[in-house]
């Protein structure tokens, strides 16, 4: 596995700090800079990390700045990159296994250090769990309205709370059409706010 990783100056220390959880478990990566205090503009450093992991160069990616916003929407303005903005563990578990993330971003005057290298760490040891969930990268094929699967297996909590973003993401985007939600795209018994059955 190779990660590419970049910053601008606000993320530049934290970077150091993962660089060199990196070293010391053996995992191989280029670094892309920034590479000292200097001010610098981020868009830069997010885009050639992007384009290393969306040309095959690198697996997997990390992008830093002071918050991580503008990192990552500079990043997934590539073609191909799927960057999640995470602040915890769970959500750098969550976009792997859901989303299919390839590049995580975090804010470094959000998340300390300690913090930082287990999201890095969860996030490169967590596989994708598969098309359980809304998929946008399978939308020209199916032709459902840039929709696939849902989360209709699954039980408790989480995957009853997964088949209602399904269903109300499948309502907005019919909204103000004479379509109805596909029964067979969301195969749920999640009821509306007021009550009628959806999907």
């Amino acid at each position: 596995m190779k990660i590419a990783i970049g910053c601008d100056h606000g993320g530049y220390l934290l970077k150091q700090d993962i660089l060199i959880w990196l070293e010391e478990n053996d995992i191989d990566y280029e670094d892309v800079g920034c590479y000292n205090t200097d001010s610098v503009d981020y868009p830069a450093y997010g885009e050639k990390v992007a384009r290393l992991v969306a040309g095959g160069e690198c697996d997997k990616g990390i992008v830093i700045c002071t918050t991580g916003i503008g990192i990552s929407i500079a990043a997934n303005k590539v073609k191909g990159i799927r960057c999640a903005l995470c602040s915890d563990s769970l959500s750098a578990e969550m976009t792997r296994r859901h989303n299919d993330a390839n590049i995580i971003a975090m804010g470094a005057g959000i998340v300390g250090p300690n913090l930082a290298k287990r999201m890095v760490e969860v996030f490169l040891n967590t596989e994708f769990e598969g098309g359980r969930q809304v998929c946008y990268r399978t939308g020209q094929r199916s032709g459902r309205h840039r929709l696939c699967q849902c989360s209709c297996g699954g039980g408790g909590p989480s995957a009853y709370m997964g088949r209602v973003a399904v269903v109300r993401l499948q309502q907005r985007v019919l909204a103000g059409s004479d379509q109805t939600p596909d029964p067979e795209l969301c195969q749920t018994g999640v009821q509306g706010s007021d009550g009628s059955g959806s999907g």
